[in-house]
């Protein structure tokens, strides 16, 4: 046979091999087909599933899975009362949504479990020359719809048969009963209200943009300002990182203890509200409104209200509301955490002194020095905290002077500079400013006494010894001879 014939013959046995390969590959095993012979359902898989329909003593439940807008977008603006404060799932995955008899975002685990369970379904035996209305089927008790982009599955539940914990079944348009194990029945038979979401809010802390917190006749707001929250009305000032942890926090974990779709004869406190908090959300044109009210009972559950659905809940939103403005603002000296601070310089008593971190060391200069002779003073630094708080012109009144810092410190790093002054000490302590808030923080004695040891420790630090440098074209040791 000529080469060339015996290379196109090549050719095509290499090219029937991968058409074998890839058809042959995408056959299910024979594992596979053993199991889907054995399920309700064959053929049929979760992510297939675009909406489920229980029908059960002439009332239906219906939820229909929805691909969620991206986190934060204008979508996501208030279109409903249970729309309302709700973002995408996370990581942008598909939600459930409960339309019928109730228009609501359904638990999107409990309905995911039904499907799962409704899909992977397993025949535990099949009933020969039995008729269907001997075993709750004509009609059935229960009708389970599962909707595909290729259409719709009908599974009928029956009745439970006798002595045994199997429920009978039937898959409209085919022949055959089959059984299966009885569990299902608790999730068909749930009332429509027992499908929603107990989760309130789905958005993340990053994307809450402002935040209004009224109660007891006081309306303080917060706003960000890069990492930090910052306190606009009715003052100006950094606010305590504890406390908006607290209610962030309390607001992306709030999740409802129970529905109250009547709260006919309950005091709930909601008219007016005890506590009011307002949220704007990075992307959203409407803010989210929270109204919190009387507690339920002798829990601490306390009634809310979220658009026009009522509930009760557990969160730290009564006594946010209730402190005193002056209460939020933050007491740190400084808000840069220990990690971020790769520059520090420092000058005034005992002269000017750069440090620099660099790798795992610091350079003091043209010196480098060990990360441990700085990481006193950086933990000083980041841990102080005001014993009080005045104005300038409460500070002048007491008799402190802020025309000449003994000491200033410019932090910096990646996350931003931060500059620090110190001033001379009096009775109750050591008045320090911050660059950019108009607060005079003062430090104990012990605080100011600490950052002042730190730092003289940085300075009379033993520098490391220098590595010798090669010269260029020098030999390393061992070559050459």
């Amino acid at each position: 046979m000529r080469p060339r014939s015996l290379l196109v013959l090549a050719l095509v046995v290499a090219a029937l091999a991968a058409f074998v390969w890839f058809y042959e590959r995408e056959l299910p095993t024979t594992e596979e087909r053993e199991q889907q012979a054995k399920r309700v359902l064959p053929g049929l898989e979760q992510d297939e599933v675009r909406e489920l329909r229980i029908e059960r003593e002439g009332e239906t439940v219906r939820l229909v899975r929805q691909q969620a807008p991206e986190a934060g977008g204008e979508g996501d603006a208030g279109d409903g009362e249970d729309r309302e404060g709700r973002a995408a799932a996370p990581d942008g995955e598909p939600e459930w949504r409960l339309v019928e008899p109730l228009a609501a975002a359904a638990d999107r685990f409990a309905v995911d479990g039904l499907v799962r369970r409704l899909v992977e379904l397993e025949k535990e035996r099949t009933l020969e020359g039995v008729a269907r209305d001997e075993h709750g089927l004509d009609p059935p008790a229960a009708r389970v719809t599962l909707v595909t982009e290729d259409g719709e599955r009908e599974l009928l539940v029956g009745s439970q048969v006798p002595a045994t914990s199997e429920r009978a079944v039937a898959v409209a348009g085919q022949d055959g009963v089959h059984t299966v194990g009885d569990t299902l029945w608790s999730d068909l038979v749930r009332e429509p209200g027992e499908w929603r979401s107990r989760e309130v809010f789905t958005w993340q802390r990053a994307d809450v943009e402002r935040v209004a917190l009224a109660g007891g006749g006081e309306r303080l707001v917060l706003a960000r300002r890069d990492d930090d929250f910052w306190i606009e009305a009715p003052i100006v000032d950094l606010a305590d990182s504890e406390s908006v942890d607290r209610l962030l926090n309390g607001l992306v974990g709030l999740s409802v203890s129970r529905f109250l779709d009547q709260a006919a004869g309950e005091d709930t406190g909601l008219e007016p509200a005890r506590a009011s908090v307002e949220v704007v959300l990075r992307g959203r044109k409407e803010p989210v409104r929270l109204l919190w009210g009387a507690p339920a009972g002798e829990t601490e559950e306390h009634y809310a209200r979220l658009g026009a659905q009522t509930f009760t809940a557990t969160g730290p939103f009564a006594e946010l509301a209730g402190r005193e403005p002056a209460a939020w603002r933050s007491r740190a000296l400084t808000t840069l955490p220990l990690y971020a601070i790769d520059e520090i310089e420092v000058s005034g008593e005992g002269g000017a002194l750069g440090l620099e971190r660099r790798g795992a060391d610091w350079r003091r200069g043209e010196e480098t020095i060990l990360y441990g002779t700085v990481s006193d003073l950086l933990m000083r630094l980041t841990d102080a905290e005001a014993t009080a708080m005045l104005s300038r012109e409460e500070a002048a009144a007491r008799g402190y002077d802020l025309r000449r810092p003994r000491l200033q410190l410019a932090l910096g790093g990646e996350d931003g500079t931060q500059e620090l002054a110190l001033y001379a000490a009096g009775s109750e302590g050591t008045p320090a400013t911050v660059e950019g808030r108009d607060v005079v923080l003062l430090l104990s004695e012990e605080t100011a006494a600490g950052l002042q040891e730190a730092i003289a420790a940085v300075r009379s630090a033993e520098a490391l010894a220098a590595e010798p440098e090669t010269e260029v074209g020098a030999a390393s040791p061992g070559e050459g001879s």
